[in-house]
């Protein structure tokens, strides 16, 4: 394996969502609370997990009279931010890559924290937001255009958790895909799962021979999957971005902790604003 390491060009920041929650109704964004909830691992990890990065984004924009996290495996869980939570309302954000098993058995029901907690209103998971094609577009691009590569030139796999038991994670990561190739122009873009056929080993293997192949995780956080996994499945050295053989490839990461998934989160929010009549 190559022992060159790349640095990753940071995505460009997706268009800003306005700073101000809605105004009406009985509650708005800054008499409420944002609660984060992400899978989380008991195992120790190098540096704060994604979501406590996005969280701390978001504390400091002021949007939300207090932002929370929680995590259904470690510390805190959701019970014990409940508990913390001092305003009438939270907003509840999962921020998985897809609305499978996990999450629904994550969500309180009836959406209540107790008899003296707040009235959740639970919105939809971030990473199955429309918007995230264009945030895998951007991280794409800028790796293209470092090694000054049309969009024609280059092939995108999009890898996702997968399940044999739950069609959610492949789901997710399709319409992913299908958005991407949508926009982008690109000589081709195929998904591959860690849990599910293809493998991503399998789906590079099968892929024509474009100048590069740029495969990009959909996964919430650079974790044991998103790293160790996919770089034993693609070959690549522990320590590097790319494969050193004729067929360049090039792994961006987890798209979970780029900048721009503050925004999916926010619009998530609004969104459920928008189902309850509260916009």
């Amino acid at each position: 394996g190559s022992t060159m390491s790349t640095t990753r060009s940071p995505a460009p920041r997706a268009p800003a969502i306005s700073d101000d929650g809605p105004a009406s109704g009985s509650t708005g964004w800054r008499e409420s609370a944002l609660i984060l909830l992400a899978h989380g691992s008991a195992a120790a990890t190098a540096g704060p997990p994604a979501i406590a990065r996005h969280a701390a984004a978001l504390a400091r924009r002021r949007l939300f009279a207090e932002v929370h996290l929680a995590f259904l495996h470690g510390a805190p869980r959701l019970t014990d931010s409940l508990a913390r939570v001092t305003s009438p309302t939270a907003y509840l954000v999962p921020f998985f890559m897809s609305a499978g098993h996990t999450v629904r058995q994550a969500l309180p029901d009836p959406p209540r924290a107790g008899a003296s907690g707040p009235r959740l209103r639970c919105c939809r998971p971030a990473g199955t937001h429309p918007d995230l094609a264009a945030i895998v577009a951007a991280r794409v691009d800028a790796e293209r255009r470092a090694r000054d590569l049309a969009a024609a030139e280059i092939a995108v796999i999009l890898v996702g958790h997968g399940s044999p038991n739950d069609p959610a994670s492949a789901e997710a990561t399709r319409h992913c895909a299908a958005r991407l190739a949508a926009r982008g122009g690109y000589g081709a873009v195929r998904c591959a799962f860690l849990d599910q056929a293809p493998r991503p080993d399998a789906a590079l293997a099968a892929m024509p021979r474009p100048a590069a192949t740029i495969v990009v995780g959909l996964f919430a956080d650079n974790g044991l999957h998103a790293e160790a996994d996919m770089r034993r499945l693609l070959g690549l050295d522990p320590q590097a971005d790319r494969r050193a053989d004729d067929n360049d490839v090039i792994y961006t990461g987890a798209i979970g902790p780029d900048p721009a998934c503050v925004d999916l989160i926010l619009d998530r929010v609004r969104e459920q604003d928008g189902r309850t009549g509260t916009a």
